[in-house]
């Protein structure tokens, strides 16, 4: 059995190895090369061997080799090399809603697009960029279909590559033999998930948080979430020049370290321009809990003892019936939830089982956890109370206050329920600035309930940076971010013990950076980004 030494010694006998050279040093020598090419180098990352620098139409990529089968290869099934090789064959998919429609689009894209137009319409000279009437022929000469059809020469199309656009009616039978006799051409295969927006990612057509930013984009619910998907594909523009930044602070540093005698270096200055680099990811990573308010949702739940109205509230908020309704003790014993928009804000509301402490049914004390669990966790918390029959509501808040970890961020919002029941000028509460008094039966008091939402819904949203400015809203952005920050502060602190170990810091901070865009790839990233995307994008 061959070690892995041997692997290695036999891996660096080969001709595309360039050894321990930099990726601006791999770019350098790939630049006047044909797409498709590549080479291996070391990898400075310790977590890897080897890194891939391969080269397409118009770019230059980066990707970390990982393992697959126990081996570090670049044969894997979803590998970065095999996809630069697939970029030589032509795709092709449905790219409009599920059939049957009034109209469906059938996108093709590769080096091919103009010869199938050819062949499928029968036309000798196609004019670029101009749509067109004609009938679609099988092999056989048969009509496929009768269709308008666009012709879009690259490099100035989504992709990169040219693109063939057929609008077919939205039959089954005739999309089926479209993409059957597309099929059929040579080297023109079905397109995978996200495999347009990948060739666009590869062809330097956008940058990695432009995909993601186009993922969100298609997936925004709301207004806020259309809005900020829209400003986060300009993320890229704040890092790249970040990452400009950390690559001339490493050239400084080294040089300092490598001709200390030669070159005039003032460390302070490199310190100071570290902590500069540091404070503009804190600005980031501060953005971060307001774009996750935005893109997941903000989180509210209704919280208070058993029959005191949760449900029939919920169905008002929602303005539909979802909660089941009953003068039962104990109806809700597991939570639901319902999506609502408010002020162009996705609201996630939750109705919990009603809290009560001599409940003797297994299901509904477990019921009762989760939604102390589920208060825990929500930004806004409506605590609801039955006014018309608590005898002390001030202990009653105390209490239902209690059951929940209180921090200065969470919202919440005293709601005095049934006030068609009681008199509401007898409330007298302590500690309590406001309070909402409502009623399920003639809707008094719902919408000053969900004015006062919304403000709170606001209210959580103000403490971040500018509203004109995008906010980081991807995990994975918001981790390297965090990741960044901590090799500059490491480094920092290193450059007093070990100038070596503070250069290797610079550098992992810069892969941090150029990792958010796209510039150093990895590939389960990749794959797990364009498994988010349906077949035709």
């Amino acid at each position: 059995m061959t070690s892995i030494f041997d692997s290695i010694a036999e891996l660096r006998k080969c001709q595309w190895y360039w050894g321990s050279i930099s990726s601006r040093e791999a770019e350098n020598l790939l630049t006047n090369e044909p797409p498709g090419t590549f080479l291996v180098r070391d990898s400075r990352n310790e977590n890897y061997i080897y890194s891939l620098t391969f080269k397409t139409e118009g770019n230059i990529i980066h990707s970390r080799l990982a393992k697959y089968n126990g081996y570090y290869c670049l044969g894997g099934p979803h590998s970065l090399i095999k996809c630069a090789i697939n970029l030589r064959h032509n795709i092709f998919a449905v790219s409009s809603g599920s059939l049957p429609s009034a109209i469906a689009i059938v996108r093709l894209s590769g080096k091919d697009a103009l010869l199938h137009i050819k062949k499928l319409t029968r036309k000798k000279e196609i004019i670029p960029r101009k749509v067109f009437y004609s009938p679609l022929y099988d092999k056989e000469g048969d009509i496929i279909d009768r269709s308008m059809v666009v012709y879009l020469n690259g490099p100035n199309t989504f992709t990169g590559e040219d693109t063939a656009e057929f609008f077919v009616h939205g039959s089954r039978a005739v999309v089926r033999s479209l993409c059957y006799e597309l099929g059929t051409m040579k080297d023109t295969d079905y397109a995978k998930a996200g495999e347009f927006t990948r060739r666009a990612l590869l062809n330097k057509k956008m940058d990695l948080a432009q995909v993601e930013a186009l993922s969100d984009l298609i997936a925004a619910d709301s207004d806020a979430q259309r809005r900020q998907a829209l400003k986060s594909d300009s993320i890229g523009s704040i890092m790249e020049p970040l990452r400009e930044k950390l690559l001339n602070l490493i050239a400084r540093y080294e040089a300092s370290i490598d001709f200390a005698d030669d070159v005039t270096s003032n460390d302070d200055d490199i310190l100071n321009e570290a902590k500069k680099i540091i404070i503009e990811l804190e600005k980031l990573e501060k953005s971060s809990k307001r774009g996750t308010l935005i893109k997941d949702g903000i989180s509210v739940v209704l919280m208070g003892r058993t029959n005191v109205g949760k449900s029939s509230l919920m169905n008002r908020i929602a303005e539909k019936d979802i909660a089941l309704v009953s003068n039962i003790h104990g109806t809700t014993r597991d939570f639901l939830e319902t999506r609502i928009q408010l002020n162009g804000l996705l609201l996630t509301i939750t109705d919990t089982a009603g809290i009560r402490s001599n409940s003797m049914d297994v299901l509904e004390l477990k019921g009762i956890e989760r939604s102390i669990s589920k208060a825990n966790d929500a930004d806004i918390v409506i605590i609801v109370i039955d006014g018309s029959n608590c005898l002390d509501i001030n202990n009653e808040i105390n209490f239902l206050k209690s059951q929940i970890k209180y921090n200065e961020k969470k919202k919440i919002i005293i709601c005095i329920n049934k006030n068609d029941l009681f008199e509401t000028n007898n409330i007298k509460l302590e500690n309590v600035d406001e309070f909402i008094t409502t009623s399920t039966i003639n809707s008094d008091g719902i919408s000053d309930l969900i004015k006062k939402l919304s403000n709170e819904s606001l209210a959580l949203l103000e403490d971040s940076n500018n509203n004109s400015e995008f906010a980081l809203s991807q995990q994975r952005h918001i981790k390297l971010i965090k990741k960044s920050k901590e090799f500059l502060e490491r480094f920092i602190i290193n450059t007093t013990i070990d100038s070596g170990i503070a250069a290797e810091d610079l550098r992992e901070c810069a892969n941090c950076i150029g990792e958010i865009t796209g510039t150093i790839v990895n590939e389960d990233i990749l794959d797990s980004i364009f498994n988010t995307f349906c077949i035709g994008k």
